[in-house]
């Protein structure tokens, strides 16, 4: 399970690499987390201000794009969506929720 932890870590690569080591194949790591913005000027503000906001924050990411960094380390992330979830400010706004599965 992970909820709103994967933004903390300074690079998903290493970690989705982890989660993939100690999930046996079909294992499930359920998430909630927000994401980068799909594209446009919330994208661009939220890569520009990732340096300071992670300083601020004290390591919280704006721009992680954590759907493809799962697919790319192998997970099946067909049960993983994204969306804007509503009320929230634009910077944090989209949410990725669901199942990846490790292969």
């Amino acid at each position: 399970m992970s909820t709103l932890v994967l933004c903390s870590v300074p690079a998903l690569g290493p970690v989705v690499a982890e989660a993939r080591r100690v999930l046996r194949p079909g294992g499930e790591l359920r998430l909630i987390e927000h994401v980068a913005a799909a594209r446009g000027w919330a994208h661009r503000i939220q890569t520009r201000l990732d340096p300071v906001w992670n300083w601020i924050e004290g390591s919280c990411h704006l721009d992680h794009e954590t759907r493809t960094a799962l697919a790319a380390g192998g997970f099946d992330v067909s049960g993983v969506s994204e969306a804007v979830q509503r009320g929230m400010p634009p910077l944090f706004h989209r949410i990725a929720r669901g199942v990846a599965v490790a292969p």
